[in-house]
């Protein structure tokens, strides 16, 4: 089951995500024994993201509320989910993180990918909250663990995203310094030691992230725009337009703020609206029927929690080839034609073209919206590049 919903997950991500961007893709196919600890902003998205493209298969821990119906339990084993109780869940619960924790460590003994979440909780925001003592404890303990120590590795992975809650969405991956034994070696008793891996894990995370709690606007915007660059260039940018509080301009902009780059692009962009107008209509008309109710009912399920994302892409990604091939029962015996049979069938890139043509159609209408001066401001390139 694991290696089926991966490969639906992967073909899924081509259409939910325009772009995918990663500073060492080499990472991917990094072998256990292997910690991921990851920043938590995109609810259950950040886990099916990172296990769909890491090769050797990836064992996440969970929110332990999932767990307690049968039936639910035996589905999240089988996805290799491995449930972590918080006292909000219950003190009664407690007790079972060490059977969670035992088997991180019979994971990363055997040579698997564990993949915890160093925030403990998730936020759809882009700021990096404190260190959960988790991570931590599954990390020095398994640097203690007899013949597992020496090769134990803690991989820094930090998730940047243009948008919570939309299709064709931008996402950078970025993978720190990994985290050795040696690293550690200040450290002297576990609390210490403890303490500081957080410390060391909370500065690699920070130094692969966007982050404000004022300005999400512009973190937005710079990955939709110069998502082909590195964190450092972006961060440079970032700050240099909090400084010189260029940051009332991305008020104007539709979010996540993505414009074409300059007169060539934006050209470009208008022609592909011009052209894809009619496929991407046709694709809008073949998925509305279906798309529009689900996207209605999880708003309404999930309004004022941070799963939207998350359950919108996997509700997607296990009902529309369903809706795909209902279509094609009720049209091809009812036509008879095969090039409508062929129409139907090629449905889903008719639905990536719905998809594209609005990403053009939002650089081509923020691009009219901005100034050549506010233009150029964006664009401009940071000193340290010159």
């Amino acid at each position: 089951m694991y290696y089926l919903l991966r490969i639906l997950v992967r073909l899924g991500l081509k259409i939910y995500c325009s772009s995918i961007r990663v500073n060492r893709p080499d990472l991917f196919s990094a072998r256990g024994p292997l910690i991921l600890a990851c920043n938590h902003p995109n609810a259950f998205l950040d886990a099916i993201l990172l296990g769909s493209l890491f090769h050797q298969p990836v064992h996440f821990l969970a929110r332990g509320d999932a767990f307690r119906k049968p039936v639910i339990r035996k589905l999240l084993n089988a996805l290799q989910l491995i449930p972590v109780y918080r006292l909000t869940e219950g003190k009664e619960y407690l007790n079972l993180n060490e059977a969670s924790f035992d088997k991180c460590q019979q994971i990363l003994t055997a040579g698997g990918i564990v993949l915890i979440f160093a925030e403990g909780l998730c936020l759809n925001q882009w700021m990096l909250r404190p260190m959960k003592k988790g991570t931590a404890r599954i990390a020095v303990a398994a640097m203690n663990e007899d013949g597992l120590s020496a090769d134990v590795r803690i991989l820094p992975v930090s998730l940047n995203y243009n948008s919570f809650s939309s299709p064709g969405k931008t996402v950078l991956i970025h993978f720190g310094e990994m985290i050795l034994k040696k690293d550690l070696l200040p450290a002297r008793s576990e609390a210490e030691k403890m303490h500081y891996f957080n410390g060391l894990l909370a500065e690699r995370l920070s130094a692969g992230m966007l982050q404000s709690n004022v300005h999400p606007q512009i973190i937005q915007s710079l990955i939709s725009n110069h998502h082909q660059h590195g964190l450092p260039y972006l961060k440079e940018i970032q700050s240099r337009l909090v400084s010189e509080n260029h940051t009332a301009l991305f008020e104007k902009l539709k979010m996540p703020g993505a414009f074409a780059s300059g007169p060539v692009s934006f050209l470009l962009n208008l022609l592909a609206v011009i052209i894809l107008m009619i496929p991407a209509a046709i694709g809008l008309l073949l998925h509305a029927p279906f798309y529009y109710p689900v996207k209605k009912i999880i708003h309404e399920k999930t309004k004022g929690t941070v799963f939207y994302d998350s359950i919108m892409f996997a509700v997607l990604v296990i009902t529309y080839p369903l809706y795909w091939i209902l279509l094609n029962i009720i049209f091809q015996p009812l036509t008879g034609n095969k090039w409508i049979s062929l129409f139907i069938l090629s449905m889903p890139v008719f639905g990536w073209i719905c998809v594209y043509w609005k990403k053009c159609f939002l650089q081509v209408r923020n691009y009219l919206l901005l100034t050549d001066r506010e233009r150029e401001m964006l664009f401009r390139q940071p000193l340290s590049n010159h």
